[in-house]
């Protein structure tokens, strides 16, 4: 059974939207930290592809800024 993605509404003005314009605009990836480990992936939605299914795997491993790095040379 395929996954359906959870739809979030952005009001503007707010960080999170902020964030999704500069996305948009620059179709530059961003990786979301806490306490030095990733959480999660922000990408243009044109660029959403089995490149980052890659990506979102390496996160959790000991190397995964220079997997990252790899993947979005890539682009």
């Amino acid at each position: 059974m395929e996954a359906k993605l959870k739809p979030i509404p952005l009001r503007e003005g707010t960080d999170l939207s902020a964030l999704a314009n500069e996305v948009c605009a620059d179709k530059e990836p961003r990786v979301l930290e806490r306490d030095g480990r990733p959480v999660a992936l922000v990408l243009n939605i044109d660029d959403a592809d089995e490149r980052f299914a890659k990506l979102a795997n390496s996160a959790f491993s000991e190397d995964w800024e220079s997997e990252a790095d790899s993947v979005f040379n890539s682009l």
